[in-house]
């Protein structure tokens, strides 16, 4: 079972529909071998979570049922394991509730205070939250702890620096992944647009709408998890400046 769990992990930091699949196929069989082992449950809370965030599923809602059932399955089973509170504070924040993702992060921490997934969620946190440079610092020490980290992390350090208004850094540390998805490169769009380079903002902008053409900045917006009106306004404000549809 925990051979499944740490391949199942592999699989889901590649963050792709295909092996979003396998990876859900084997915390299944991990599941199976142990009914009652909390990691496995609280990853596969994890992988059908990237599921839904990502799109790779035909009812949202069900998924997102799902999602939170087998995180109270998990939580139940051991209240101690630190990808639990990890996990539970990601999907609080994806819910926009930050009081409740930071009582989850502060235990993830306490329990496991050198997991780099747990490191870089808490700078991911503290920039929406509105302590951007402080979550910067959070993210780099995550890129120390783990020098073979996930792609994402590069885009939590480009969301920070862009809420930082660092925008040369944020666009640099965007850049940094490949392959650039919809979102990617509305950041950059706004990044660019911020910087007043207005030809490499509306290059950046006409690749969202080649990837995503029904995207709208409401729409963009409305998977942020900003605390501050300021922040918020200020994304809005970038993303439109960069030629985006309203």
């Amino acid at each position: 079972a925990f051979e499944c769990v740490m391949s199942a992990r592999l699989l889901h930091h590649r963050s792709n529909r295909e092996d979003n699949a396998r990876a859900t196929i084997l915390i299944d069989r991990a599941i199976s071998l142990d009914p009652h082992y909390a990691h496995a449950r609280a990853w596969r809370a994890c992988i059908l979570g990237q599921a839904w965030t990502n799109g790779y599923c035909a009812d949202r809602d069900a998924m997102w049922a799902e999602v939170l059932a087998e995180l109270g399955r998990a939580a139940a089973l051991d209240d101690n394991d630190s990808d639990v509170h990890r996990i539970s504070a990601a999907i609080a924040i994806a819910s926009s509730e930050l009081d409740k993702a930071a009582y989850h992060q502060e235990r993830a921490l306490n329990l496991n205070p050198n997991d780099d997934l747990i490191v870089v969620q808490q700078g991911e946190l503290l920039t929406w939250l509105g302590r951007a440079e402080e979550g910067i610092e959070w993210i780099r020490q995550a890129m120390r702890l783990n020098p073979y980290h996930p792609a994402r992390f590069w885009g939590h350090l480009g969301r920070a620096f862009f809420v930082a208004r660092r925008y040369a850094e944020a666009i640099d540390a965007i850049n940094r992944i490949s392959p650039l998805d919809a979102p990617h490169h509305a950041l950059l769009a706004a990044g660019h647009a911020a910087t007043g380079d207005t030809p490499a903002a509306a290059s950046h902008a006409a690749q969202v709408l080649k990837l995503t053409p029904d995207f709208t900045v409401a729409a963009n917006l409305a998977t942020m998890h900003h605390r501050q009106a300021a922040d918020h306004e200020h994304h809005r404000e970038m993303l439109l400046r960069a030629g985006l549809p309203d």
